[in-house]
């Protein structure tokens, strides 16, 4: 009887070990992998501010544009025919 009681208790114990184990590599693996996506992330973020920052520019300039097509447009309509 102690043998079956003492081989039960070692295979609970290496099935505890056993899952934590994997559990173990599993968490490590996550973390990794959100380190990672934290990282493209940050980078993301930052090519995203360089880029918007480049189209307000970009459509500023074509603000400026069309006010001034604009302008020529009324002055040429108030030319008398």
């Amino acid at each position: 009887m102690p043998w079956s009681l003492l081989i039960s208790a070692a295979a609970l114990i290496l099935t505890i070990i056993t899952a934590v184990w994997k559990l173990s590599a599993v968490i490590t693996k996550n973390t990794t992998a959100v380190e990672n996506l934290s990282d493209k992330m940050t980078t993301f973020s930052k090519t995203n501010e360089k880029e918007h920052a480049e189209f307000e520019k970009e459509l500023e300039d074509h603000d400026k544009q069309l006010h001034d097509h604009e302008k020529r447009i009324t002055l040429i309509e108030k030319i008398p025919k």
